[in-house]
């Protein structure tokens, strides 16, 4: 079976788009859906730093009151006067992100890649502009956002949903704090909306994930082992349910090592689950498919 990268960066000064290829066939990975960067290469310590494994079991337990308190430190590391601090460091974040070179490699190999539009609703560029701009190259089929690092509440994205729901583009959204977090607004303004929230929701992944499981168009993404751990995977496997989770690998962070990416980490996350063959292929592509329309 072929999977499905449903969340990857194209970020040329890690991995260039040779390399991605080459990625992709070792690992078995058929197509992969592109997204701009949204900052400079960060030191990967920081990354560790911040997806450690305390944060991510803290944000994925039953504990409240543990929960509470690594929220709020999920919160300062946020997006703040134009950076975001990690591991002491702050790093400078691209307020609209150029998906010029998404699309020209969408351009140059559609049978491998699609794009995600990235778009700030609170940026410098116009985000309906954006999309009306970057949707007329074919593969160009959805929109991502971050409200975590660009610090815009969800209220933000109303023109965008409405845009979306019209044009029967999904929107990937990666939540944030305080107004940037509130997953169930846009599902009850745009029933019809597909929805897909990052990483599991986090950083409200055990509350997301049921909530995908209730609303029939909201599914999360697995994607990145600084944010999802196997344990954190089996939990949105089971909260949310195998056909509303979707492969992704959150690349080319952690994992490029002498112009490759290895995909085993993003894998595992997926295959530890023991999931039936049905279920695994769903998870693996086919829920990622039906956001297409296949």
């Amino acid at each position: 079976m072929q999977w499905i990268d449903s969340h990857v960066h194209f970020d040329a000064d890690i991995l260039d788009a040779e390399g991605m290829l080459a990625s992709m066939d070792e690992n078995g990975i058929e197509r992969a859906a592109l997204i701009a960067p949204l900052t400079g290469q960060l030191d990967e310590t920081a990354l560790m730093h911040y997806g450690g494994g305390l944060l991510r079991s803290a944000l994925a337990g039953r504990l409240r009151p543990l929960r509470r308190a690594v929220r709020g430190l999920y919160d300062r590391w946020s997006f703040r006067d134009g950076e975001i601090e990690l591991g002491g460091r702050r790093y400078p974040v691209i307020l609209q992100p150029d998906n010029g070179p998404i699309v020209a490699l969408v351009r140059r190999h559609p049978e491998r890649f699609l794009g995600w539009i990235f778009i700030n609703p609170d940026g410098p560029v116009h985000p309906i502009d954006e999309i009306e701009r970057c949707k007329e190259t074919p593969g160009m089929f959805g929109v991502k956002t971050h409200a975590y690092w660009h610090g815009f509440a969800i209220e933000s994205l109303r023109d965008v949903a409405a845009l979306c729901v019209e044009r029967d583009m999904p929107l990937l959204v990666h939540l944030g704090c305080r107004g940037g977090g509130d997953y169930t607004l846009l599902p009850r303004l745009f029933p019809g909306l597909k929805l897909v929230y990052a990483h599991a929701g986090v950083p409200y992944q055990r509350a997301v994930c049921a909530f995908a499981r209730e609303s029939e168009n909201v599914y999360v993404d697995l994607s990145s082992p600084g944010y999802v751990s196997t344990r954190i995977a089996r939990t949105a496997l089971a909260l949310a349910g195998p056909r509303k989770c979707m492969f992704g690998s959150d690349g080319p962070y952690f994992e490029v090592k002498d112009g490759r990416m290895n995909y085993a980490a993003s894998r595992r996350l997926v295959e530890a689950a023991e999931l039936s063959a049905t279920d695994l292929e769903a998870v693996a592509r086919g829920n990622f498919e039906s956001l297409l329309g296949r």
